[in-house]
């Protein structure tokens, strides 16, 4: 199984979702952990995450929920590589 650790996002926030030890434990028993990655690293290492991703900053990018609510579809690979730096 795949394990994905969402990152601390607030300052000073001091709480862990999974501690090393966790981590270890995890993939001792044969799950890959994807820890403090963000979503986009996530996706550029396993490229079969981004099959569900649904919604990247306010645009549907899974193709059925754009049909089935008649909305517009974005591509998420459009979404993987980080805008260009100005």
């Amino acid at each position: 199984m795949l394990i994905g650790v969402p990152r601390k996002i607030k300052p000073d926030e001091y709480r862990v979702a999974l501690t090393p030890a966790g981590a270890e434990t995890l993939t001792s028993a044969g799950h890959q952990v994807l820890a403090d990655m963000g979503w986009r690293a996530a996706c550029l290492h396993d490229p079969a995450l981004a099959l569900g991703v649904n919604i990247v900053d306010g645009h549907v990018t899974y193709p059925g929920v754009a049909e089935a609510f008649g909305l517009d579809y974005a591509d998420v690979q459009g979404f993987l590589t980080p805008p260009a730096q100005a």
